[in-house]
């Protein structure tokens, strides 16, 4: 569809505008993936104008139950720095229940449970801002129970569809690299997530996650890791503190801890993280040597080699196990294992290691 058609979908009285709404979404969804960002915007907000016009006809608002079949929000992972777009592409951060409590301690690992949103900044664009918060009551003193006790009954106060949206508004900003306003839609998003479904739903901490990953983008180290301390503190309180999406909540922390500078926190959570995943999948998986490979990476830039040797064998190991020696990921590992063995003057090991990698590189075409 043209853009120069988006106005023949008028939202007239006579139509079915909660319909049109969730229409003009998917079809913004349609031209985000043809790489249209300008077209996507448009529909999304068409699909705000269709639930504003709604809400001024009939003065009600959306009815929901605990029930209500929401679409899955997905976020996407973090890596360390060179492994960062394939020895993670297999890890999710996993969705989680944020709760308002303070402070917990966990193994050794400091949890923050709570919001951790106030200090991020906005486009300034106040407009747009008060355009998005519009769709939602506001409420003082907003608790957990209160948000509890709302989502398991019918007739909630903000509408799922207008979240799911602001969601995808806000992803494409940030594509678009245009991050205040994609923190106005993620911020507007979040809340209508927290008071449609409660704090109780997986689709909250897909926004917290998605969140914590701009900040880190933005270099708001900080803020990243209290936003994946909160999204790790509910897991563990909810799923226990040995469950695979803690582990992967776990591993997240410790690259913006890496990112952060505490190298040595950093190392200590990639081990607790590295011991969970064998005692969950066994030692050969390419969680294990993801991890490995991380954790490698934060010896390496901390000076020692021999540390970064083992982690980065350890993952060639796991990794070979998995995908075959003839994968570019093991050629990756040799040349990385070859560059510290040049470093530490072992020459003739260096040399195995980059020819290696270079053999790999010439299997898959690679120059």
């Amino acid at each position: 569809t043209n853009s120069s058609n988006f106005e023949d979908f008028t939202c007239s009285p006579s139509s079915n505008l909660i319909a049109r709404a969730v229409t003009f979404r998917e079809m913004g969804t349609i031209h985000d993936k043809w790489g249209n960002a300008e077209n996507a915007l448009k529909l999304y907000h068409k699909s705000l104008t269709c639930i504003s016009e709604w809400r001024q006809k009939t003065g009600a608002r959306v009815q929901i139950t605990k029930d209500i079949d929401v679409e899955p929000l997905s976020t996407e992972p973090l890596a360390s720095e060179e492994f960062q777009s394939s020895l993670l592409e297999n890890l999710r951060l996993a969705k989680s229940f944020p709760l308002k409590v303070n402070f917990t301690q966990e193994n050794g690992i400091e949890i923050l449970l709570g919001d951790s949103q106030q200090d991020l900044h906005l486009s300034g664009d106040m407009v747009m801002v008060e355009y998005y918060n519009s769709f939602f009551y506001k409420e003082d003193g907003f608790s957990v129970e209160k948000a509890s006790t709302k989502a398991m009954l019918s007739g909630s106060y903000v509408d799922v569809d207008v979240s799911l949206t602001l969601h995808q508004i806000a992803q494409t900003y940030k594509r678009q690299g245009e991050y205040g306003k994609a923190i106005d839609a993620y911020k507007a998003s979040l809340r209508g997530m927290k008071n449609a479904l409660g704090d109780l739903h997986p689709n909250v901490a897909a926004v917290l996650g998605n969140i914590g990953n701009l900040q880190k983008e933005l270099g708001d180290l900080d803020g990243a890791y209290y936003t994946y301390q909160e999204v790790l503190g509910i897991e563990s309180c909810l799923l226990g503190v040995s469950h695979p999406e803690v582990a992967i909540s776990l591993h997240n922390v410790a690259t913006i801890e890496a990112y952060r500078g505490n190298h040595e926190t950093s190392i200590a959570i990639y081990r607790k993280v590295l011991s969970l995943q064998k005692k969950l999948f066994g030692d050969d998986t390419i969680a294990v040597a993801t991890t490995s490979a991380s954790m490698g990476d934060v010896h390496e830039r901390i000076g020692d080699l021999s540390k970064a040797t083992k982690c980065y064998e350890e993952s060639l190991r796991a990794k070979t196990a998995v995908l075959g020696r003839h994968n570019i990921e093991i050629a990756r590992l040799f040349h990385k294992l070859g560059k510290i063995a040049f470093a530490r003057r072992d020459y003739n090991l260096a040399d195995s290691y980059t020819s290696r990698a270079v053999l790999i590189y010439r299997l898959n075409k690679i120059p």
